[in-house]
């Protein structure tokens, strides 16, 4: 695989999608299918976006191994090279981790997104290791996805960030820190080398220091929405990003963090939600967290998609 086309693929929004599912809980191979050729036919292509699937948002981590695969192949054929693909190759299993990547290098996709090894304690030799030899045994590209909530807190620092981007195989990290310093001197001082996805709420002070993705979860639901802030943005009007991302963006997530509270848990029912209100398939979110909304919880997200200039069908 060409590592350098891969980092020049992957630029725009990223929307990490959710995986529909039928009321019984397996997947909805067509509703995946059509979602794929929504985003598609408004404007996630090549050049403009990327699309991430099976990845936590659409509940990888609550699918077999086997139920991945299938989805994966699904929106692969689905895609058929008009838009870069990333998939999630996250497992506590080194072996499945690299089958998960051999598999998406297989079936079409350009990179997939790893974390750190996790439920045990990690360090910098563990991590670079671990990326180190995934590198070897795999032909395709991988985003570096650090998570701090899920590695007892461990932060990538600029050190072993300046040893992993010397991995040929690595060409994009998916990038917040609870450092904030080091979260913007990695963006200054490494955006040359990898394309940079920014997973905060607001990617203006990423893509001011170079960064070219930005984690676009509304774009599930509001596919020209998330483009347009992405062209405010590579277009540097960032005081017009900035008030764009206050008409769905910040009050989507305002809401996420109202319901999170409230009990409902896991990423299925508060992306679903949504897509449900627009006429999109989207299904239940897989047992335990399938949580369903309560009338109030509805009322505010309706809200927020009629202030936003959605059509709401439900």
């Amino acid at each position: 695989m060409d590592f350098m086309k891969v980092k020049e693929k992957l630029v725009g929004p990223a929307v990490s999608i959710a995986t529909p599912m039928k009321d019984n809980f397996e997947i909805d191979l067509d509703g995946l299918e059509y979602n794929v050729e929504y985003l598609i036919d408004n404007g996630f292509i090549n050049g403009k976006g990327v699309i991430m699937a099976v990845a936590a948002a659409g509940e990888a981590p609550s699918l077999t191994l086997e139920e991945r695969k299938n989805a994966m192949k699904v929106v692969a054929e689905t895609a058929k090279g008009k838009v870069p693909l990333v998939t999630s190759a996250q497992d506590p299993s080194l072996d499945n981790v690299i089958k998960l990547a051999k598999y998406a290098e297989e079936v079409g996709y350009d990179a997939v997104q790893i974390s750190p090894p996790f439920y045990f304690p990690v360090n910098a030799e563990v991590i670079y290791q671990f990326f180190e030899q995934i590198s070897r045994k795999t032909d395709i590209g991988i985003m570096v996805y650090n998570t701090p909530w899920v590695n007892r807190g461990y932060n990538i620092d600029l050190k072993l960030m300046e040893k992993l981007v010397k991995i040929e195989n690595i060409v994009s990290f998916k990038w917040r820190n609870d450092n904030e310093i080091t979260y913007l001197k990695a963006i200054e001082k490494f955006s040359s080398k990898i394309s940079f996805l920014d997973n905060t709420l607001s990617p203006v002070p990423a893509y001011i220091l170079g960064a070219r993705m930005y984690l676009a979860i509304p774009a599930n639901f509001a596919p020209k929405y998330s483009l347009h802030i992405h062209e405010l943005l590579t277009n540097r009007r960032y005081e017009e990003a900035t008030k764009e991302l206050f008409k769905l963006h910040i009050p989507y997530y305002e809401w996420i963090n109202e319901v999170e509270k409230e009990g409902i848990l896991g990423e299925g029912a508060i992306i679903k939600a949504p897509m449900k209100m627009v006429g999109l398939p989207s299904g239940p979110a897989r047992p335990p967290y399938n949580f369903i909304l309560n009338d109030k919880q509805k009322k505010r997200l309706h809200d927020i998609l009629k202030e936003a200039g959605l059509k709401v069908v439900e």
